[in-house]
């Protein structure tokens, strides 16, 4: 999920442009990831199994694969973090069986990874949204990058 959020109240709007995707990642070396896609009752973004043979795209290389790995990133767009996770976890399967049975044989979790302009930022997740996030016993890793800095390097 990419989504950009501005801050009207400044006369630098530029400044504060903020870019995030969500992603929800299952890894591990017994992933089957039919299984998963059945399961979640969504179709990944991409999907492999341990031992697999991939392309590396802009290398044009083969490698096989190590672990497995099963990702879906968010099409859904919103400016608020908090709504957007909300409402991609929803789309999903609501069996909570389900989840604790992928999260307990696989490593699972959501990324949130962001790009801004800003200094910093606060995002903050109600106990609405942090019980979806434990209900299906997902973790949750946020990386967000400071384009200035990175741009500077």
């Amino acid at each position: 999920m990419i989504f950009n959020e501005k801050n009207s109240s400044s006369s630098n709007d530029y400044l504060n442009e903020i870019s995030l995707e969500i992603t929800l990642v299952f890894s591990g070396k017994n992933l089957n990831k039919n299984e998963i896609t059945t399961l979640i009752k969504s179709a990944p973004t991409s999907a492999w199994n341990a031992y697999e043979i991939l392309e590396i795209s802009n290398l044009k290389k083969l490698k096989i694969a190590d672990n497995g790995k099963w990702y879906l990133k968010s099409n859904n767009y919103s400016n608020k973090l908090e709504v957007a996770l909300n409402s991609f976890l929803m789309g999903l399967t609501q069996d909570l069986a389900v989840w604790k049975y992928l999260s307990e044989k696989h490593d699972a979790y959501i990324e949130v990874t962001g790009y801004q302009n800003v200094w910093n930022n606060n995002y903050s997740f109600s106990f609405k949204t942090l019980k979806l996030l434990t209900d299906r016993y997902l973790s949750l890793n946020i990386d967000v990058y400071n384009l200035e800095i990175c741009s500077s390097e």
